[in-house]
């Protein structure tokens, strides 16, 4: 069947039934005053009551909320002067023998290693059908293979990985780096 003759019949579906449901189904006409009477039965407010009520609890609110003026916010305080005051005993410093060598630094781009990593060389974790990337990096977190998930799941959507992880079990360095498990769980 051809797609212009499917489209016209259901083009001509549409306005027929368009036609019955318009004569079967009149509709009533309200005037302003059956609306409004309607309403009010509902319990609904009708503008000029509501105003009202409005304006008489922001009149009370007012009243309430204005302070009256006191004489001790009008005066101005008196200015005072502080004199300085000798310590009661001057600490002695006593100097401190100097390292012999400088403490070598850690180097800032490594991954802070975890307790799993340090317990453990490897890690192993099974990744399910239907898994998201935020339950992964929740595994991966419990597995203590990274320390925040919200972290790490970020990550995964930064770098457009979340849609291509793969399901299966895998193991791991337990100080593997973002990069390495991201290239564990979504490459073939």
């Amino acid at each position: 069947m051809k797609l212009k003759y499917y489209m016209r019949g259901l083009g001509i579906g549409i306005v027929l039934t368009t036609l019955i449901f318009t004569i079967a189904n009149p509709k009533e006409k309200l005037s302003d005053k059956d609306v409004i009477d309607r309403a009010e039965t509902l319990g609904m407010v009708t503008k000029e009551d509501n105003n009202s009520d409005l304006k008489n609890i922001l009149d009370q609110m007012i009243l309430s909320v204005t302070p009256a003026p006191s004489a001790a916010v009008t005066q101005m305080p008196e200015q005072t002067t502080i004199a300085p005051t000798a310590p009661a005993s001057t600490p002695t410093v006593e100097p401190t023998k100097e390292p012999t060598k400088e403490p070598t630094k850690a180097p800032t781009n490594t991954p802070k290693p975890t307790k799993a990593a340090e317990t453990k060389k490897t890690v192993s974790f099974t990744i399910k059908s239907g898994m998201s990337s935020g339950q992964v990096s929740k595994l991966l977190m419990e597995k203590g293979l990274i320390e925040d998930s919200d972290d790490f799941n970020q990550y995964i959507e930064t770098k457009g990985k979340a849609s291509v992880i793969r399901v299966g079990t895998y193991t791991i360095a337990a100080n593997a780096t973002y990069t390495d498990i991201i290239t564990l769980i979504t490459t073939q």
